[in-house]
Parts: structure tokens; C-alpha cells; sequence
């Protein structure tokens, strides 16, 4: 909702978002972990993408990442297939990001 909501036109597909809002609800602490603060830190990642960094090693170990892969960012890796970066396909990363800190901005995050 929030991607359709506040970013105008945009590759970001929601298997993306959904990856990397797993990757971070699994990151943060928790207590106090809610959907609120889940969802701020989700924000926070995408205004600064190129930290993004989402693998998953449950199914593959990081040796198995090709170097080209491990090194990119944003990186969220699929969680079955360490040879796909799935964060290549949003082509505007300036966009998410932008719409991103618009977002926090808001008085819900004051």
C-alpha cells in the first residue's frame, strides 16, 4: 500500500518489499519490535538503499554467491537462488528513496 500510495511511478515490485520487510522484522530486537517500528526501519532502509543488504543463508552459503552478486547494493538476495539479486529489477532507487523520507517526515514518525 505504501508503495502505491507514495511512489509515483516505480520498478519496485512488492516480492522486493516483502523480501526486505521480512529481512528486517527478522533484524530487529525483539521487544520491542511492532509493525510500527518494523515499518519505520523498512523506511529508513530504503532512503539509504545502498545499504540494503538482504540474504538470506538458510539455503545457500555466502561462499555460493558469485562476487559480482555479493558485492552489489542494493543486494536482496532470493532466498532460494543466491545468482539472483531481485533488488536489480527496480530501476529507480532514487524515487523509493526520496518517497521514502517524504514518508518519515510525516508527523506519525515525529
Amino acid at each position: 500500500m505504501w508503495k502505491k500510495s507514495s511512489v509515483a511511478v516505480t520498478t519496485l515490485k512488492s516480492y522486493q518489499l516483502e523480501l526486505l520487510c521480512i529481512h528486517v522484522w527478522n533484524s530487529l530486537p525483539i521487544f520491542p519490535r511492532s509493525v510500527a517500528t518494523a515499518f519505520e526501519a523498512v523506511l529508513r532502509k530504503l532512503s539509504d538503499y545502498n545499504s540494503i543488504c538482504a540474504c538470506w543463508t538458510e539455503n545457500y552459503s555466502m561462499d555460493q554467491v558469485p562476487t559480482g552478486i555479493a558485492i552489489a547494493r542494493p543486494l536482496i538476495l532470493d532466498p532460494a537462488n543466491p545468482y539472483n539479486n531481485v533488488a536489480d529489477v527496480c530501476k529507480n532507487w532514487p524515487d523509493v528513496a526520496a518517497a521514502a523520507k517524504r514518508t518519515l517526515q510525516k508527523p506519525f514518525f515525529k
